[in-house]
């Protein structure tokens, strides 16, 4: 029991979003995320729920988004950091693209 995450096609797409599922009530809630920031949705999911403060269910849509918001200015702002320093190092790019740290200048994805 708990938050699952959820990816499926948009209706009448291709595309694959996500969202998140509360197996108790079996109820999907909050953004759809598309992972366009991330290459991959469910990537942006489980990013989320590791940067709420408290338990998704806690917070209503309205408050979900919201948080969805600053969570995306937080990874692009991180990501611009990392880039950055990649250019520099690009031996390190293909490990920024899978684990989001660089070893050269220890910055790391740590959104809270």
């Amino acid at each position: 029991m708990g938050v699952r995450i959820l990816v499926g096609s948009e209706t009448g797409g291709d595309k694959e979003v996500a969202v998140l599922f509360c197996s108790t009530s079996e109820v999907a809630f909050g953004p759809l995320m598309d992972g366009d920031s991330f290459g991959d949705p469910y990537f942006e999911a489980e990013g989320f729920l590791k940067y709420l403060a408290h338990d998704a269910r806690e917070y209503d849509d309205a408050d979900l988004i919201t948080e969805h918001m600053r969570y995306l200015q937080v990874v692009d702002s991180i990501k611009e950091q990392l880039t950055a320093c990649c250019d520099v190092h690009p031996e390190y790019a293909p490990e920024y693209e899978s684990d989001w740290s660089c070893p050269n200048c220890n910055s790391e994805y740590d959104p809270k």
